[in-house]
């Protein structure tokens, strides 16, 4: 069920001559669409140009990167952060600097761009069995370090994952959490910081987490991140995956940290508009246990049924193009009450509620 739009999506869009309202993308705060983020962005393409086109590497550079990253490392409670030109990039980036030095384990649904050489599981196997089970490996096996790869939370079920699995660890293990936090960060904890303020206390000094996100999706920025520990991101800077590449467009940076009470409000929004909709959806279609904004239904013909109605769905094959279609609901920041109760009322219609 392919659609082509004639602009970017907020609580509408525009497709092929027809208003539909829009309950899909990853735009959760709703920036892609706000003007007052749009205001700042043009007031730093006025002070920094359309692109920066040198690399982090080159003897000129602007101050608005590292200004940028000490600011990403104290609102979201690391030592230290890095930025690259994507959310892929920066994945890749630290499969690259992982491989061969120790044993890989993937969590399942872990995202495509973090799969590299190592024991892939199934994704059929839950978290939390695959949790216990990789625990147990390390616990019982000898290897210098140990290196984890896993989402913070499944983007296809909507289901945040928990990590106090990390705490049966033998305290004589060395082990690097690699977390995609791309779905969590700006939306999920009570600060709405994602994994950094959901991860436990960790009893051991030798489990080490990194954090990596696709910062395109609530935070409305084209570009990634990776936050950790001050040594490990100066180390990291010497890949060429850093060096080799372009930054981040400076006016995104520019107009988010002027935005600060923007995004608060639009969270501010969003959760009222989660919390409307767990309360007055249809009891069974979907699973309302979590405060996130992706809500999987248990129907693919709900999205059809809901694009004649005037509602555009998450409705398409993933993670893999031959895969059945994965059909959600998508909240963001700029939907009203309206659109919610029409939406509640198109469901109950074709579930027969």
């Amino acid at each position: 069920m392919n659609v082509y739009a004639n602009g970017c999506p907020g609580r509408i869009v525009a497709v092929e001559g027809q208003t539909l309202l829009f309950f899909s993308g990853t735009s959760y705060l709703g920036l892609a669409d706000n003007k007052a983020f749009h205001d700042k962005i043009k007031e730093g393409l006025d002070q920094y140009g359309s692109n920066f086109a040198v690399s982090r590497s080159s003897n000129i550079r602007l101050d608005i990167y590292d200004r940028f990253e000490r600011f990403m490392a104290k609102e979201f409670l690391f030592e230290d952060c890095m930025t690259l030109s994507s959310g892929y990039l920066a994945g890749r980036l630290l499969v690259d600097y992982y491989f061969n030095k120790g044993r890989m384990f993937y969590s399942p649904d872990v995202h495509p761009t973090l799969w590299g050489q190592g024991e892939r599981k199934a994704n059929g196997q839950s978290f939390e069995s695959w949790a216990d089970e990789t625990v147990q490996l390390i616990n019982t096996t000898d290897e210098a370090h140990y290196i984890i790869f896993t989402n913070s939370l499944s983007n296809l079920s909507a289901v945040i994952y928990p990590f106090d699995w990390l705490n049966r660890i033998h305290p004589d293990k060395n082990v690097t959490v690699i977390i995609d936090d791309s779905h969590g960060i700006g939306v999920v904890g009570k600060e709405h910081k994602g994994i950094s303020e959901l991860l436990p206390p960790l009893r051991s000094s030798r489990i080490e987490t990194v954090v990596v996100d696709s910062i395109g999706k609530a935070l409305g920025i084209p570009g990634g991140v990776i936050f950790g520990r001050r040594s490990l991101l100066e180390q990291l800077r010497h890949s060429p995956f850093y060096t080799g590449s372009s930054p981040i467009i400076p006016a995104y940076l520019f107009a988010f940290m002027q935005t600060g009470s923007e995004r608060k409000k639009a969270m501010e929004c969003l959760s009222r508009n989660i919390t409307f909709f767990k309360a007055h959806a249809p009891s069974g279609i979907t699973d309302l246990t979590y405060d996130y904004p992706v809500f999987l239904l248990k129907d693919d013909g709900v999205a059809e049924y809901c694009l004649d109605k005037g509602i555009l769905l998450s409705s398409f094959p993933y993670p893999k193009p031959e895969g059945a279609n994965l059909t959600r609901i998508v909240l963001n920041a700029c939907h009203t009450e309206e659109d919610l109760l029409f939406l509640i009322q198109t469901l109950k219609a074709f579930y027969g509620i």
